[in-house]
């Protein structure tokens, strides 16, 4: 929905989205340290305010209930002596330093405090956000008359005086973006120095302007090495190339630059498609003549002669990359603005799809709200070149930053960790398995404090999407029991069983479509992966049903907090050996896979009655009695998780010693015949 409002600037009327209010009973209990004089400012504001009071830029109208004045005192925690709190709560990171608590919270980066200036300067501050019912059991805090916990921030805002004329330049890594840009320099300053903490100082990267100034010439170095082998190999490619120098040139610049940098990730930038043919000539040219300075066929070229190759062009892309970099941050006004990346460095521009092409939609869609006209320094401009070499592959076009707020070494950490790895495609599953492990291992993050950056770039598309998303505490909660036990056979599809969870879609509704994949192969043969549920169609027609799958079931009844989960193998064991009494006769064998349809159609229009009866159908045909248990729990509340499990045993593989038992039931029969 969109409504026009006057736009003075332009004396036009001007079309914006309509955002529902998504705040609903809310209430804020807010304590506020002053003078007397401002006290009692804001007092008469409050009691009588001469317009109508908000929060946000307006969508969401306040009721202010009662203002009063109240006296705090401080009060020791102990083990013995804790304070629950009745209320979530930001608390100052500062503060929350000081004290211990049962629950670690989630980390945030919040705006606390701006100069009402044209442009506003934002000053930010660190809390973590700690949820109601969460025990402080040490430290000390101010409590007020009521027993309330008083959370005070600092009194004067924490900025930092910046220098512009400082011999260091300084990044923060305030979100996922900016997070990315500094892992990604710091991954090169770590390659070429051995130690990237010493350009960490506390939650941020601050590098020798000496050093910045060699940074373009260090990226396309750290480039060019890592595609080394692969402009080894092209040689021979290269020399019979009948185009002319910038052809080769072209070349080139492809394998040893845009093999990472792509053109997707920074669309009509000059270090993509935009790189200036001039600059490709004289790579090509240079190629040239070392090749023919040498004056041998490829194939009698040595190792060393190889190299040598390898070096002279590698000079020359990177004094063409450092020159491309150098136009793209152009000699241009710096308009007035403060950057919004850094806060502090002046502005040469704002934020344009050329400075990283996710962040904005294709041409044919409306651009990004949140990213628009948002001014950025020249700094930041080059940083953010940095950030694709951040994310990691996860095979299918995808690839993963994980972000750990207010924790820019932890973050390093762990999304370096395919760097042991290399060439190994590790799958939002594996990342998944190894966030666990690590969080056991490190105390400082939690999975609730992290967030998952996924962009997709199809094959078939120009433009990248991006999947950003945190977990939530229940489902980090069921993560943290239950990972161990996802089906690696069907790692393809975890990215969509996280969308499922994390969406509150059912996996019940999941399992519908796997298991009809499994069961109905034929009429899904021409099915494309064009959906996420296509895609778990898709993978079900390529996988064995055995207990493993139990896990889909058991996450979602941990979710469900349902504590009947102990009926979930029964119900499979139970389908399983229903199964081993059919295929005793042949007879039966095709009575099953009517069966099979029969219940999951049950299943699929959730008729617990028809379910039923085509049970105890089943178990008459064999004459065998229905195991009780089915009589205690196959209720509506439990009616999802019997019935699959049940139907996954049915369609399950038997295992070795129920196939021997047949064999030799069999092999007695006969005797005895």
């Amino acid at each position: 929905m969109w409504f026009k409002k006057h736009n003075f600037k332009d004396k036009e009327l001007g079309r914006l989205p309509l955002q529902v209010p998504i705040l609903y009973n809310l209430w804020l209990l807010i304590h506020i340290k002053a003078s007397e004089e401002l006290l009692n400012e804001i007092e008469s504001g409050l009691k009588k305010p001469k317009e109508l009071l908000f929060l946000s830029g307006g969508e969401y109208p306040v009721k202010v209930e009662e203002v009063r004045r109240v006296r705090c005192d401080i009060k020791e925690f102990s083990k013995f002596n804790s304070m629950e709190l009745v209320y979530n709560a930001y608390v100052p990171s500062l503060l929350k330093r000081e004290i211990k608590s049962t629950e670690e919270g989630v980390n945030f980066h919040l705006s606390y405090f701006y100069k009402s200036t044209k442009p506003k300067v934002y000053n930010w501050i660190e809390t973590t956000y700690l949820k109601k019912g969460t025990l402080i059991y040490k430290g000390k805090l101010y409590v007020d008359e009521e027993g309330y916990p008083v959370f005070l921030t600092p009194e004067i805002p924490q900025t930092e005086t910046i220098n512009l004329q400082q011999d260091y330049v300084i990044f923060y890594p305030n979100n996922w973006l900016t997070a990315s840009a500094c892992v990604g320099m710091l991954k090169v300053l770590e390659w070429k120095y051995k130690d990237f903490s010493k350009f960490v100082e506390g939650n941020k990267v601050k590098i020798d302007r000496r050093i910045w100034d060699e940074m373009p010439y260090l990226y396309a170095e750290y480039l060019c090495e890592l595609n080394k082998q692969r402009f080894i190999n092209m040689l021979n490619e290269l020399r019979s190339h009948t185009g002319d120098a910038k052809e080769i040139g072209a070349e080139i610049y492809k394998v040893l630059i845009n093999t990472n940098i792509k053109h997707n990730f920074y669309r009509n930038s000059y270090l993509t498609n935009n790189f200036k043919p001039e600059y490709k000539r004289e790579i090509g040219n240079k190629f040239l003549e070392v090749f023919i300075n040498l004056n041998k066929p490829i194939g009698e070229l040595t190792d060393e002669e190889k190299n040598h190759i390898f070096e002279e062009v590698k000079t020359i892309v990177k004094q063409k990359f450092a020159e491309a970099l150098g136009e793209e941050i152009g000699e241009r006004d710096a308009s007035g603005l403060t950057c919004s990346f850094c806060n502090h460095r002046k502005a040469i521009k704002f934020v344009e799809e050329r400075n990283f092409t996710p962040l904005f939609a294709s041409f044919n869609t409306m651009r990004n709200f949140f990213w628009d006209n948002i001014p950025i320094c020249r700094e930041c401009v080059v940083s953010l070149f940095f950030s694709c070499i951040s994310f990691v592959s996860s095979g299918a076009q995808k690839q993963i930053f994980i972000y750990i707020p207010q924790n820019l070494e932890g973050t390093y950490r762990i999304n370096i960790i395919r760097k042991l790895e290399e060439d190994i495609v590790s799958s939002l599953y594996s990342w998944m398995n190894k966030l666990v492990k690590y969080e056991i291992q490190k105390t400082e993050w939690m999975l609730e404090s992290i967030y998952l950056v996924e962009l997709e770039a199809p094959s078939d598309a120009n433009d990248v999407r991006i999947y950003s998303f945190h977990i939530p505490d229940h489902i980090a909660k069921a993560i943290r029991t239950e990972i161990k036990s996802y089906p690696k056979e069907l790692e393809s599809i975890f990215s969509e069983f996280m969308f499922y969870i994390n969406t509150g879609k059912s996996l019940y509704d999941f399992l519908l479509y796997l298991l009809s994949g499994f069961l109905r192969k034929k009429s899904y043969e021409n099915l494309k992966d064009n959906t996420t549920d296509a895609r778990i169609v898709n993978a079900g027609k390529n996988m064995k049903i055995s207990e493993r799958l139990l896990f889909f079931i058991n996450f979602q009844e941990v979710l469900n907090m349902n504590e009947q989960r102990d009926y979930i193998k029964q119900a499979f064991r139970a389908g399983r050996e229903l199964k081993s009494y059919y295929i005793k006769s042949e007879g039966n064998q095709k009575k099953l896979e009517e069966l099979t349809y029969k219940l999951l159609e049950a299943i699929r229009r959730k008729d617990q009655g028809y379910f039923s009866q085509n049970l105890i159908k089943a178990y008459l045909r064999v004459e065998k009695e229905i195991p009780y248990f089915f009589v205690e729990v196959l209720n509506d509340k439990n009616f999802n998780m019997i019935a699959y499990a049940f139907l996954m045993g049915l369609n399950s593989e038997l295992e070795r010693k129920d196939n021997e038992e047949q064999a030799n039931n069999e092999g007695e029969n006969s005797e005895s015949a």
